[in-house]
């Protein structure tokens, strides 16, 4: 065989394999031959038209979520939008099932793109990575996913998971997403580091985060008003006395 013969054989081979990283071939669905059912393994089905139609839109293919208006803005914004976002929202107000279903969607509807998740720290790792394994039941129940050293392979795309506290090495990320981080400056110097000039980042924390004007971005708040009813609240209030609640509620 001729150099350039095994060359061609070796690219097959590793083509192919790529493609099989999970059962659902996504590639396949996103043929030219529109309209046209595509059967996989596990019986997994899907055509060009579905795919293309929750690509476009997310929160449809998120419905078995019953993601909160916030949530869904949130997701709007963060899918067809190339600008960042800073988001103070309060406790449980769902931050952590907004990130994993946004890099979730990105990875499976935008195949060959990494997305990075930063949390506070190494502990929050596996916490994190089990949120993102209940979405991936619920939503891709039949397909297989890779997962090796805090990396999650879907559709020819990586989710990693990474501890802010940890030594940056640069992934060139499509999308960074921030978990409760709350360090400004060390939010600023893992962007310098990690970001490319098509990255989009999106931070996610119970308090305000402020950054400096080269990080433009636009900012969201959500506060208890958001998703606790009034008459709620004002019990709440009286319970835990009027200084420990929050302004936003007057």
């Amino acid at each position: 065989m001729t150099p350039d013969l095994i060359c061609a054989i070796v690219g097959i081979i590793l083509w192919l394999g790529l493609r099989w990283i999970v059962n659902i071939d996504w590639d396949e669905y996103n043929k030219v031959n529109s309209g046209q059912e595509t059967k996989v393994r596990k019986g997994t089905k899907m055509n060009n038209s579905q795919f293309t139609y929750f690509a476009k839109n997310p929160i449809e293919f998120l419905a078995k979520l019953n993601l909160r208006t916030h949530q869904i803005k949130s997701v709007s914004y963060i899918q067809e939008s190339d600008l960042n976002t800073v988001n103070a929202w309060c406790r449980r107000s769902g931050k952590d099932t907004l990130i994993a279903a946004c890099a979730l969607h990105s990875a499976i509807f935008k195949p060959y793109s990494t997305v990075v998740i930063y949390v506070p720290a190494a502990y929050h790792i596996s916490y994190f990575e089990n949120t993102l394994r209940e979405l991936i039941h619920k939503l891709i129940p039949d397909a297989d996913i890779i997962k090796k050293s805090h990396t999650f392979r879907i559709n020819n795309s990586k989710i990693i998971i990474k501890s802010i506290q940890s030594r940056i090495e640069s992934s060139n990320p499509d999308i960074i997403f921030f978990n409760e981080c709350t360090d400004e400056k060390i939010i600023e110097r893992t962007l310098d580091l990690e970001r490319v000039s098509n990255t989009t980042f999106h931070i996610f924390a119970t308090g305000s985060i402020i950054l400096d004007k080269i990080y433009p971005a636009k900012y969201t708040k959500v506060t208890w008003r958001d998703f606790m009813p009034i008459e709620e609240a004002m019990v709440l209030r009286n319970q835990i006395g009027k200084d420990y609640f929050s302004k936003d509620m007057e």
